[in-house]
């Protein structure tokens, strides 16, 4: 057996192994010695990964993750205390995202005072006894308790997922089953006591063929439900008349990739001014692509005003703020055709004033999700996501910003390690095999000249 005609033939496409292969032997070997080559070659691959291995530990050497995204901030006052709650993706060397949320307490600076971890990506308030109440997602909305912020309850689910959401076109003509899931959930706090929640339900009930195309039947509306003051969640119902029931999406036979789904509501909550709870959401077309409009809502405890558009305002992830020192509210929402977040002031939802945009660096580009909140002393702050970083600007008199800072990063200890690790592996085995392959040359090398 001659192993350069072998390495060729079977290796031949790997990079590297054509110049590689000059330097092994061009003659006939018993295969005894090749097998024999092989086994050297992964005892030196071996002991050279342990080798590299102990000695990034001996030197203090460790691995870094390649990327941290900090997402989705909501912004929550406690007495005198700033937090932030944010999502975070880890992303590492051979290693899928791994998801982690936060709990953070932070100062106008941006510097990061504590942090401890949620169980998932979500909204809180701070309820009148001083504990918190933490909606966030996890196969549904689920909702938890804290007295410190750090320490939560065991969860209720307020609405459950059914079914297993299909990724791809394909998976879900094979599977032939519907889905439902629930996101995007928002928590105020009514006059009365009581906690609103709202969020986002999509059902996808069947996929249909017309004139060559395939159809998917979906079915995405607006849900909240109310926690009495006897501490239970009602089932959830649907804001009525916030959105069609049903949208037809068009694809084509041969596409496989992600599936389009409708539009994003991306509803939010917020306490008026008399105790009612107003939530606004987007409206727009799915096939298109395009924000039609910012829909209101009210809901006085027992019915719900007629949704109306706010104004001609248009952009996604629309927040309000309620504002007692101003007796009035903030709009802020990601205007689409000049990526900036637009901030507007009205003191009755109706009369609007000038609208500002949040001053945004200038290396940084598609500012989004920003989250308001009003410090005891009427200072105006927001937080909003550009990239992989989240960034602070605040307003004292609010109308005036201030340049963005940015937040220090969330990291997430374990998932970071995770992915140092992996890291540190990968460096390992590439020495590993490097130092294996070249031993197997070296071996198939002496054999030969005997």
């Amino acid at each position: 057996m001659n192993p350069r005609t072998v390495a060729l033939r079977y290796l031949g496409w790997c990079p590297g192994v054509e110049s590689a292969a000059r330097f092994m032997p061009d003659q006939d070997l018993p295969t005894s010695k090749i097998v024999a080559s092989l086994l050297v070659g992964l005892m030196v691959s071996l002991y050279g990964f342990l080798a590299v291995q102990q000695l990034q530990i001996a030197m203090g050497v460790t691995g870094e993750a390649w990327r941290i995204f900090n997402r989705d901030p909501s912004l929550v006052m406690d007495g005198d205390s700033l937090h932030l709650f944010a999502s975070v993706t880890t992303e590492g060397v051979a290693l899928d995202p791994i998801e982690s949320s936060f709990r953070t307490r932070i100062d106008l600076h941006g510097n990061l005072l504590e942090k401890s971890e949620t169980p998932g990506a979500g909204d809180a308030v701070v309820v009148g006894d001083g504990s918190w109440v933490y909606a966030y997602v996890s196969d549904g909305v689920k909702v938890v308790e804290s007295r410190d912020g750090a320490t939560w309850s065991e969860p209720v689910t307020v609405a459950q997922n059914v079914g297993e959401e299909a990724a791809t076109l394909n998976e879900f003509l094979q599977s032939k089953e519907g889905f439902t899931t629930y996101n995007g959930p928002s928590l105020a706090i009514m006059g009365d006591g009581r906690l609103f929640l709202s969020f986002t339900g999509m059902k996808r009930y069947n996929l249909t063929t017309l004139d060559g195309y395939f159809y998917v039947n979906n079915s995405l509306g607006v849900y909240y439900s109310v926690r009495g003051l006897d501490g239970r969640w009602a089932a959830p119902r649907r804001v009525p008349g916030i959105y069609p029931d049903s949208h037809l999406l068009n694809f084509s036979r041969t596409v496989e990739g992600k599936i389009r789904v409708p539009f994003p509501q991306q509803p939010s909550c917020f306490t008026l001014l008399d105790g009612r709870v107003g939530l606004v959401c987007l409206d727009g077309n799915a096939a298109r692509d395009i924000v039609k409009g910012i829909w209101l809502t009210i809901y006085d405890g027992s019915n719900w005003t007629a949704p109306r558009y706010l104004f001609h305002y248009k952009g996604r992830n629309p927040e309000v703020l309620t504002s007692p020192s101003r007796a009035g509210y903030y709009l802020a929402y990601s205007q689409v055709d000049t990526d900036r977040i637009e901030v507007t002031f009205t003191p009755d939802l109706e009369t609007w004033g000038r609208t500002q945009s949040l001053p945004v660096l200038e290396e940084r580009t598609r500012p989004r999700d920003a989250a308001l909140c009003e410090l005891a002393d009427g200072t105006v702050v927001a937080v909003y996501e550009s990239y992989t970083d989240l960034y602070l600007s605040y307003s004292v008199d609010g109308l005036n910003w201030s340049e963005p800072r940015r937040v220090e990063e969330i990291v997430p200890d374990e998932a970071f390690r995770v992915a140092g690790s992996n890291q540190m592996a990968l460096l390992s085995g590439l020495v590993g095999v490097s130092m294996g392959m070249a031993s197997i040359v070296i071996v198939l090398n002496l054999f030969g000249r005997r």
